[in-house]
């Protein structure tokens, strides 16, 4: 009953529904392709809060509003992150 309860809800309230704390349904197939597919699409800037913008000439992953940068900084740092890593250390 509770995928078509979903559908419902999806259909009365639109594409995106949130059906837990921390979950939303999403409707369409768009969505799926922007979620999963390649990052190298979305190349837009990472918009940042007061808060959070140290400036463009400060790099770091947190902050970073550049994407390419970011994933360059990503893409550095992941192998720390691996499981094999974990079990080593």
């Amino acid at each position: 009953r509770w995928p078509w309860a979903i559908e419902k809800a999806l259909h009365k309230y639109g594409s995106v529904v949130r059906i837990a704390p921390n979950e939303l349904a999403f409707f369409t197939p768009q969505t799926f392709i922007d979620i999963y597919s390649p990052q190298h699409k979305n190349l837009e800037d990472f918009v940042k809060t007061n808060f959070q913008n140290r400036g463009k000439d400060l790099g770091g992953l947190i902050w970073e509003e550049d994407p390419v940068r970011d994933r360059n900084v990503a893409r550095q740092i992941a192998p720390a992150f691996s499981a094999r890593f974990l079990r080593i250390r």
